[in-house]
């Protein structure tokens, strides 16, 4: 997300204007670049670096926003598993950025370490296009998940290169326009994640390919051009850059450090020192161990953080899936479940110089929100906020789903399609006038029944007994009426609703003609034959959700040039139609039986819980960056940039593990117990805050 982006960003702009030559930029002798390019007022290959972030942002996102729906609906997994694996490739993501570092640092440089990724990066974004064109749901998987991680690793091993090698272009004295620079990459990440979150919804449903009603592959197709053009534009670049040397990083210090005080600790158990990293002192200069035991003091309040990460990146799995149930009509346009999340971007934009010029000052007035860690903490518990409203839609969601008959019992729908008013004696006794529809629930299954059917105001006069007995959980009794004599049918039937969201359809009919056919135009355009019958049913259909208007054509005649009827088809509905046609009996006549309720929830009650996370977003991730930062020692500002990227590593393994603990609850009650649990990791950071010492005046003072 784009705050985790950024973080390296502040970084690089609270610090380089006064440790550029102590951190990443190069003494002249190290760098490439003609000296009379130096010293140009902009860097000649800032526009390529920003074109390639521009890509590889865009792409990036694309996976973020449908890559869920794309596990769930066409590689098959179940709504369990498809969060899961979404949450496996952002945990890849988050803990291969010290892959990068440590590549960049001792091994290939920044320049070489960029270039490398990228094209892997691509090779994976291709390798997901391919699955993701296949048919074979077998081959999907292997492949896509293949590219999956590879894009993953890619992905975040340029997290800490990307930042930091544009950095590298400006000299010290050109400050104002390294702070341009940063602006246009803030910039560049936010434009790309809106794009990504509006035009990849609409490449994956509006376009219909390889025989599907969607076209995944048209979305990651784009995706891997953008990254494709994105790296070509880099490589291009490459002979306007500064390139530096490859040096023994900081980072890599820091772990060598760690390890050799930890290995003489376990070997000398008697010898005791004031603190375990003092037993580097051998090897390691005193302001080093000094700088580590510092930032181990500031990273001692990351300690509940993860549980943050575990519900925020929620937002582009179990949030899509929830807005995957709900109804996105408004004004005759469908917003689709993961074009929600393009509100993530747009609202940060907003809320970001809201606090910083209005709601800080303002609190700060009212003697509230002083201290930075006092705004995480506010952040913290407005991300729970946001999962309880995320549970309480959930609990409305969960009311549109049908009651499942107890075990041994099933539910038994009666279709009078027929003229007459027809009555039940048996077992049961009801009565139906024409062309109405019955639910009986509660019916013993496997057990035999037998009704009598007495037929009254029409050309039928015979009663009909019917024995039968319910196999299934859902069956449907049709009652039509041909050459005088009722027809009774039972087929099984289902109520479930369909990955896409998409409302489904079965046709019930009776016409005079065997090769009659029926077609339904709106949305898109369906043709129903009869198969040489006049009566039958057929089994369901997924159908665009949309109005249909239903016309009838007789033996090869043209179709009515007037519809029989209509029917509204609404996302996640399930529809019996059930037309009758006998001129004999003068009668004509189409009812429309929901068996299934559709999604009554509009989508838009997802906004609430998407402002309060946004909020939570800049209040917490922003505010942590900056906090984290400031209270590092100089030295130390690239390494809390690592256990920065960790923080959001650790908090997707959270998701998965508590995935396998959740699995058998319904998603309300997972809503709520993570809302619960961040409650409960922000007592322990306040405990923590309580106790931490600020080591920056500047955090004092904030």
């Amino acid at each position: 997300m784009p705050s985790q982006d950024i973080s390296s960003l502040q970084k690089n702009e609270s610090t380089q204007d006064e440790n550029l030559k102590s951190e990443e930029v190069p003494s002249n002798n190290q760098s490439n670049e003609p000296k009379s390019k130096t010293n140009s007022r902009y860097p000649r290959g800032i526009p390529f670096i920003l074109m390639f972030k521009f890509g590889e942002r865009f792409s990036f996102y694309t996976f973020f926003v449908i890559l869920t729906l794309y596990l769930h609906q066409e590689l098959n997994f179940d709504e369990s598993t498809s969060p899961i694996i979404f949450h496996t490739f952002m945990m890849l993501v988050y803990i291969t950025p010290i892959l990068g570092a440590l590549l960049a640092d001792a091994y290939l440089a920044k320049f070489w370490t960029i270039s490398y990724m990228a094209v892997l990066f691509v090779v994976g974004k291709m390798l997901v296009f391919t699955g993701s064109s296949l048919r074979d749901v077998t081959s999907m998987r292997a492949i896509s998940i293949l590219g999956l991680f590879l894009v993953a690793v890619a992905e975040g091993a340029l997290k800490p290169c990307s930042s930091a090698f544009g950095g590298d272009q400006f000299e010290d004295r050109h400050y104002k326009q390294r702070k341009r620079y940063f602006s246009l990459y803030f910039f560049i990440i936010y434009s790309s994640h809106i794009l990504a979150s509006f035009l990849a919804p609409v490449l994956r449903s509006h376009v219909r390919c390889f025989g599907k009603d969607t076209c995944y592959p048209l979305a990651f197709g784009a995706a891997a051009m953008f990254s494709f053009l994105g790296t070509t534009a880099f490589l291009t670049g490459k002979p306007f850059y500064i390139i530096t040397a490859v040096q023994d990083g900081i980072l890599i210090q820091v772990f060598k450090c760690i390890g050799y005080a930890l290995s003489r600790k376990m070997r000398n158990k008697y010898e005791k020192k004031d603190h375990w990293l003092d037993y580097s002192e051998d090897q390691f200069d005193k302001s080093l161990i000094s700088d580590i035991k510092a930032l181990f003091h500031v990273i001692q309040v990351f300690i509940p953080l993860p549980v943050y990460v575990t519900l925020f990146h929620q937002v582009g799995s179990t949030w899509v899936l929830q807005g995957s149930k709900m109804d996105g009509e408004i004004w005759g346009y469908r917003i689709k479940p993961d074009q929600m999340v393009m509100l993530l971007p747009i609202l940060m934009i907003i809320l970001i110089p809201t606090f910083e010029f209005a709601m800080y000052p303002l609190l700060n007035k009212l003697g509230l929100l002083r201290t930075q860690l006092q705004k995480i903490g506010t952040g913290g518990l407005l991300n729970a906020l946001a999962f309880i409203m995320a549970g309480v839609v959930q609990l409305s969601i969960e009311s549109d789903l049908p009651t499942k008959p107890k075990a041994g019992f099933g539910e038994l729908t009666v279709i009078n399609n027929s003229p007459c008013t027809v009555n039940f004696t048996g077992e049961d006794n009801i009565g139906l006038k024409a062309f109405q529809t019955k639910t009986l629930k509660d019916l013993p299954m496997m057990q035999e029944r037998l009704w009598h059917i007495a037929p009254s105001g029409c050309s039928a006069q015979k009663t009909v007994d019917k024995h039968f007995r319910l196999e299934t959980q859902f069956e449907t009794m049709m009652i039509t009426l041909g050459d005088r004599t009722l027809g009774v049918f039972v087929r099984n039937d289902s109520r479930v609703k369909l990955k896409n969201g998409n409302p489904r359809l079965r046709l019930f009919y009776r016409t005079e003609n065997a090769n009659a056919s029926f077609i339904f135009r709106g949305s898109s355009s369906v043709t129903v034959s009869t198969n040489d019958s006049t009566l039958g049913m057929t089994e369901y259909w997924d159908m665009q959700p949309g109005t249909y208007e239903i016309y009838f054509q007789s033996n090869d005649s043209s179709f009515t040039r007037k519809p029989v009827g209509s029917s509204k088809l609404r996302n996640g509905g399930s529809y019996i139609v059930a037309i009758y046609q006998n001129s004999s009996e003068n009668t004509s006549r189409l009812i429309v039986i929901p068996t299934l309720r559709w999604n009554s929830v509009h989508i838009l009650f997802q906004l609430p819980q998407f402002l309060a996370i946004a909020s939570a977003e800049v209040m917490f991730a922003i505010t942590g960056v900056a906090f984290s930062y400031a209270e590092a020692p100089l030295s130390m500002k690239a390494v809390v940039h690592a256990c920065w990227f960790l923080n959001y590593a650790f908090g997707n393994a959270v998701v998965l593990f508590l995935k396998f603990f959740f699995h058998l609850l319904k998603d309300s009650h997972r809503f709520f117990i993570f809302g619960i649990l961040m409650l409960v990791a922000m007592m322990v950071f306040v405990v923590l805050a309580h106790f931490y010492t600020y080591i920056s005046d500047e955090n004092k003072k904030l």
